[in-house]
């Protein structure tokens, strides 16, 4: 169920509270949002009251409420990206219970209490009317169970929130804006009114099957709420009464317990409304952990500040991009800067890591200790090692005759890493422009995506990867026929019903390699040719002295060099990780030319010292003019599809370079150019400004041009540039 509930849902809130407390009227708040599409009322009620098992919770939350409308709908048929709101009770939740609901949340917990002599009284009222019962058991209140399950995410570090229904009633517009930025939903006018939905059941049919018909007929326990039209001001309070009806039940003294109970909660930070409020209270270890290992959001910091943070929803870190660099940071802000505020802004809607590259039996070319988290956290929770534990594939990959991790898993790795900041993450958003605005009076970066938001962040991380270069004359052609590595299998996989005939692949790169070894497997009639510049396919630099060149001191090394020292140590640091092949497959392709040669008949073929000259797109094919660049003989070709493993552009002034990412267009003239014309870059990644007005800005993986080749796209040094980042973001009063 976890798994169908996180593809169906991006956004999955978890409320919890005692009865009587005001939890429905948050519920019907939170309903209003546009992002929230589902409900589930109550899924461990049968569990609770009939005795059922957990086949029942699986019901309820496979057949949620649309809250449009009101009627059960399937999981499998809810749309994809839709917002799921889960409401529980306190007390029927056992501690196991908890953690699983717990797990499902991308958000802070929402925790709703309010006076408890006033949710007594209300619950005593309804039970008298369902059953002429004079009292209930204590555990049923919800005050126990609440304050054992807000001790345990204080113990998890569980992100949570406590909301107090009296305080929402106070301030509805005050504190549902608080709520709406403590658990990351954009802004929206209204949501504290509503129109009356008389007759609605909430209750699942599991739970419906074990009420009354009286209860089936007219719920008192949210007939109130149902028929109301929004938040209202809470009526004048007769105490006398009101305690007599406590004494009478024999309550007073739980109640006396329980009010202890709720002025510790309402002293609590996590409580919204009270100044300096944050919703991350737990202390954290450096791997971000209590004793017990957490679990789905108790690892994720809070997207934004709440009540304590400012009016603008301005928070201290706007990451774009949320590949490999930007998770590995919200790793680290995480595990060395909870407090921190960050969102990042993604534009895939389902980002698979290298996911047009994720060929069969493909490795990674990297230890696998250089993930995520390792260099800079051994003991971190998202090491690749931990992934494999909580797999259960650890012994088994440690058995695997191979050097490196097979890509494939790794890209599994990453996902499941990156599973666990989903509410700090805002999909399929792409960033449409940056600018400088002035926000609660200083300067802060304002960014609009593709969703026509603008959200307003302290600090900048651009994290979106290099652009990928297409060389002439390849540059102006936009047709399937000819595509960029990084759209490689989706261009494939479309061409499966008509097999191309003739395939050309440009570049002699460990890439150009595994493709041509794919598309012979996949297209095993087809002539395949892959053109390379130089003499033939060199083999990559794996030298321990050479990959010495990815270690933290030569970064160092190579900032403090001057621009030509910089040239010498690319070109001799270049075969490391371009244009150059690892021995396995360099030899695996040798041995397919060699056997079809033998065979008589030949279909891939390797052409040195060649240059494509001119190419267009006729009909279903590309034809190609390439020049022997020695002798300058021109032969035409024709292909079926043309795979460009061309890499991808760095920064800097030349013809396969660019000035700056093309995202920060609307700023880049606030920053400093050397006299060669690269961007200047602090050593800490932070862009060098013309002026200190300007916010801070920093690059997380683009730096391969000012920090050398451990800057490259690679996880060799992603773990300490984080470390490196926050640094700056702390220098800068950010964190």
């Amino acid at each position: 169920m976890d798994t169908d509930l996180v593809e169906a849902y991006r956004h999955r809130l978890v409320l919890i509270s005692p009865p009587r407390t005001g939890s429905t009227v948050v519920a019907r708040l939170l309903w209003q949002h546009e992002l929230i599409t589902h409900h589930c009322h109550e899924p461990f009620e049968a569990c609770y009251w009939g005795g059922q098992g957990a086949e029942s919770v699986a019901a309820c939350l496979g057949n949620p409420m649309e809250v449009a409308t009101g009627d059960r709908v399937r999981l499998a048929d809810v749309p994809r990206g839709s917002g799921l709101l889960v409401k529980e009770m306190s007390f029927q939740l056992a501690t196991d219970q908890f953690d699983e609901l717990a797990g499902t949340a991308t958000a802070p917990l929402i925790f709703v209490m309010s006076d408890p002599r006033l949710s007594t009284t209300s619950r005593l009222r309804i039970v008298r009317e369902l059953s002429e019962a004079s009292t209930f058991p204590p555990f049923e209140s919800g005050w126990p169970s609440l304050a054992e399950q807000v001790a345990r995410c204080r113990e998890r570090g569980i992100p949570y929130v406590l909301l107090d229904s009296d305080d929402l009633r106070a301030d509805p517009a005050g504190l549902t804006a608080a709520l709406m930025a403590a658990v990351g939903l954009p802004e929206q006018a209204g949501l504290e009114s509503w129109s009356p939905r008389p007759g609605l059941q909430l209750c699942s049919p599991e739970v419906g099957a074990l009420m009354s018909d009286v209860r089936r007929a007219d719920d008192p326990f949210y007939r109130k709420v149902l028929g109301s039209t929004g938040i209202q001001p809470r009526a004048h309070v007769d105490w006398d009464r009101e305690e007599a009806l406590i004494s009478a039940a024999g309550l007073a003294g739980a109640v006396e317990t329980w009010l202890g109970s709720y002025r510790e909660l309402q002293a609590d930070p996590g409580r919204l409304g009270v100044p300096g409020h944050t919703p991350a209270p737990a202390p954290r270890d450096r791997a971000g952990r209590g004793d017990e290992q957490p679990r789905g959001p108790e690892r994720a910091a809070p997207a934004s500040r709440a009540a304590g943070g400012s009016a603008s929803g301005c928070v201290d870190v706007i990451g774009v991009g949320f590949g490999p660099a930007n998770l590995s940071l919200a790793i680290a802000l995480q595990e060395e800067s909870p407090q921190t505020s960050a969102v990042f802004l993604e534009a895939e809607t389902d980002p698979v890591w290298q996911g047009a590259m994720l060929l069969d039996g493909s490795n990674m070319q990297n230890h696998p200790s250089r993930d995520l988290v390792t260099l800079r956290n051994p003991r971190s929770h998202y090491s690749f090692v931990n992934y494999l534990f909580e797999q259960g594939r650890l012994v088994e990959h440690l058995n695997l005759p191979m050097e490196f991790p097979l890509r494939k898993e790794y890209a599994h790795y990453i996902r499941w890493a990156a599973d666990q900041f989903r509410d700090q993450v805002e999909l399929g958003v792409r960033v449409t422009g940056i600018a400088i605005a002035e926000v609660d009076g200083a300067p802060a970066y304002a960014v609009t995506g593709s969703d026509g938001v603008r959200r307003y962040g302290r600090s900048l991380v651009l994290g979106t990867g290099r652009t990928p270069f297409v060389p002439k004359p390849f540059d102006t052609i936009d047709s399937p026929r000819v595509v960029h590595l990084t759209r490689y299998l989706p261009a494939v996989r479309a061409l499966a019903e008509r097999p191309p005939r003739s395939i050309a692949v440009i570049g002699g790169s460990q890439s150009a390699v595994e493709i041509v070894l794919d598309l012979a497997v996949r297209f095993p009639q087809a002539r395949i040719v892959d053109y390379v510049r130089g003499f033939g396919l060199p083999l990559k630099d794996t030298s321990p002295f050479s990959e010495e060149g990815f270690f933290p001191g030569f970064t160092d090394y190579y900032y403090r060099s001057s621009r030509p020292s910089k040239d010498i140590l690319d070109a001799y640091m270049r075969r490391t990780n371009y244009s150059s092949v690892d021995a396995d497959v360099l030899h695996e392709l040798y041995v397919l030319i060699y056997e079809q040669r033998l065979d008589g008949d030949q279909r891939v073929f390797v052409l040195g010292n060649r240059e494509v000259r001119a190419a267009q797109v006729e009909g279903t094919s590309v034809r190609l003019e390439v020049e022997e660049v020695h002798n300058h003989e021109v032969v035409t070709d024709r292909a079926d599809l043309v795979v460009l493993a061309t890499g991808f552009r760095d920064l800097g002034p030349h013809p396969d370079q660019e000035p700056s990412p093309a995202v920060l267009d609307g700023v880049a003239g606030r920053f400093q150019f050397d006299a060669d014309g690269y961007l200047v870059v602090e050593p800490d990644y932070r862009l060098r400004p013309l002026a200190e007005s300007t916010p801070p800005l920093f690059l997380n993986g683009l730096c391969e041009s000012s920090h050398g080749i451990g800057d490259a796209g690679s996880f060799s040094l992603l773990s300490l540039r984080a470390a490196t980042i926050i640094d700056g973001l702390r220098k800068e009063g950010i964190t």
